[in-house]
């Protein structure tokens, strides 16, 4: 019932998505032109992109969320939240991940396979775009006049921080920060370990 903002073909074509200033963003079967479902939001669906495969569907929008949804089924598989409108959507080429880029100063990294948020990068300003490296090493973010790039590699990320740090975290940072459930250990083992 509004204008179509963004259009999207699955890898395969099997699908086609399209995202409405009228709050929806469609999922269609290519070859029957059955919409398989209707993907509802607050406010405008600014872009729909497939993940590499084509199982899955990412929705950004203005009312400070992205859906992700199975496309075989149209079942909604979780919702990111943000405090402003999602700018954009994007997915790893590997389909490791899902990022999304938001108004509110954040981007967003979900690992699909826990279908869950895994971090978040802050901003001064809103985060106009994000993309991912073609091997899927790095997210790139950008805002303002800042680009990040952000290892996706749990190994090479800690070394990249370790490089930059004076010392462990201390007892009360790892509570704060890594949580109670997971026991202290140095995460820099060249650096001082602070006392409790």
């Amino acid at each position: 019932k509004g204008d179509v903002n963004n259009v999207s073909f699955s890898p395969d074509g099997r699908f086609l998505a399209t995202a409405s200033q009228d709050g929806t963003a469609a999922l269609v079967e290519t070859a029957t032109g059955r919409e398989i479902t209707r993907i509802h939001h607050e406010a405008w669906v600014n872009e729909v992109t497939f993940s590499p495969d084509g199982r899955l569907l990412a929705t950004a929008s203005q009312d400070g969320t992205a859906a992700l949804v199975e496309t075989a089924t149209g079942r909604e598989i979780t919702r990111i939240h943000h405090e402003g409108d999602v700018n954009e959507v994007a997915f790893s080429p590997d389909g490791r991940f899902l990022a999304t880029a938001s108004q509110d100063g954040t981007a967003a990294l979900v690992d699909l396979s826990l279908g869950q948020e895994i971090a978040r990068v802050r901003y001064e300003g809103p985060v106009h775009d994000i993309i991912f490296s073609p091997d899927s090493r790095y997210l790139v973010t950008a805002g303002g006049k800042d680009v990040y790039l952000l290892p996706l590699n749990q190994k090479e990320l800690f070394q990249k921080v370790c490089e930059r740090l004076l010392r462990n975290l201390t007892h009360a940072e790892w509570n704060r920060y890594i949580g109670l459930d997971e026991p202290y250990r140095p995460t820099c083992p060249n650096l001082p370990v602070p006392e409790k």
